[in-house]
């Protein structure tokens, strides 16, 4: 076996954007595995960021990417797109199942494993919630399920409520894509504030709704009380964390809900929509309650359960993410490398 400081790992996805989950899952891997001396590099076609100084860059093209994958120890894959080249890959294969959020890329998904199954050495998933997705390999390929971790000595809460003081906080943060369904958080908050309900909202991220979503609050006159944050900085991001009483998300699809897991940490309780993933999340952590977003009378039932229960739920959270600190998950993942090298 090579020395332990001398192996070397790439992380391949299609596009690297720190703020989608694939994207931060990989760099706070790789930010990790630096730490327990392994030279790690990010390998996409395209890059809407640099990746941190830890972290190598490698830009992938179809002409360069066999040479350049097989320079390194292991192959860790977080797309299906990237399966189809493991037949000739010399090196172990890892394949990170992040799941297909539709149909078509379900498809894709199922075809790649079809193709690569007798070279992909492991699957790794991020829940439970998705294994359906593979059972065209179920048995074929050693899986074990993983959940993405959280830096939870980072995502520590301060407690210093810095917006809207005087107001119930919630929070929302992810990519805005139409299946988040940020648009009935919107809905749900004004209807409350026109039954007199002093509360707020918070959305951070950004992505093909928000215009959308602006044109929205600036319809319902609820610029005041809904504020569209855009992407921000993490340091940034931790102090809206640490500001809300709740962490609230409408969404109809995930895999695994990472600002949740996020919240958590910081000792936020979370009110998740009735989702296979969410209900994992929610059965594992106890750190907050399922709602049915197609009924908002509800979300506000549950908002008023969440307060009622909020200590407990915070304490469970937080307990939820500290086992699942993103230096656990990845020993875990490095007795994963050490069978394979």
């Amino acid at each position: 076996m090579k020395d332990l400081m001398k192996k070397r790992v790439i992380m391949l996805l299609y596009e690297y954007n720190q703020f989608g989950g694939h994207g931060s899952t990989v760099t706070n891997l790789c930010k990790t595995l630096s730490k327990n001396g392994y030279e790690c590099s990010i390998g996409a076609f395209k890059f809407k960021q640099e990746p941190p100084s830890s972290i190598n860059k490698v830009i992938l093209n179809y002409k360069n990417l066999i040479f350049e994958v097989n320079k390194f120890d292991i192959i860790h894959n977080h797309q299906p797109k990237f399966n189809y080249f493991a037949i000739l890959i010399k090196k172990p294969f890892i394949f990170h199942l992040h799941g297909a959020s539709n149909k078509i890329q379900e498809v894709n998904l199922k075809l790649s494993l079809l193709i690569s199954k007798q070279k992909i050495k492991h699957i790794i998933s991020i829940s439970k919630s998705v294994l359906y997705q593979i059972q065209i390999v179920k048995n074929k390929i050693p899986l074990t399920i993983i959940h993405c971790g959280v830096n939870s000595d980072y995502f520590k809460t301060e407690n210093k409520k810095q917006f809207n003081n005087d107001s119930l906080q919630l929070l929302f943060v992810g990519v805005l894509y139409p299946h988040k369904n940020v648009n009935k958080l919107i809905e749900f908050v004004k209807n409350m504030i026109l039954n007199n309900k002093n509360i707020n909202l918070q959305i951070v991220g950004d992505g093909i709704e928000f215009n959308k979503l602006q044109k929205q609050i600036q319809k319902e006159n609820m610029g005041k009380y809904i504020k569209l944050t855009g992407n921000i900085p993490e340091e940034k991001l931790k102090k809206q964390f640490d500001s809300c009483d709740i962490y609230v998300t409408a969404s109809s699809h995930e895999m695994l809900d990472m600002p949740a897991i996020e919240a958590m940490s910081m000792q936020k309780p979370v009110l998740l929509s009735d989702l296979p993933a969410h209900n994992e999340l929610i059965e594992n952590s106890k750190g907050g309650i399922i709602f049915n977003p197609e009924n908002p009378k509800d979300f506000y039932n549950k908002l008023e359960e969440i307060i009622g229960k909020k200590e407990q739920f915070s304490h469970n959270g937080r307990k939820f993410a500290e086992e699942n600190d993103w230096d656990k998950i990845t020993k875990k993942i490095i007795n994963i490398y050490n069978e394979l090298i």
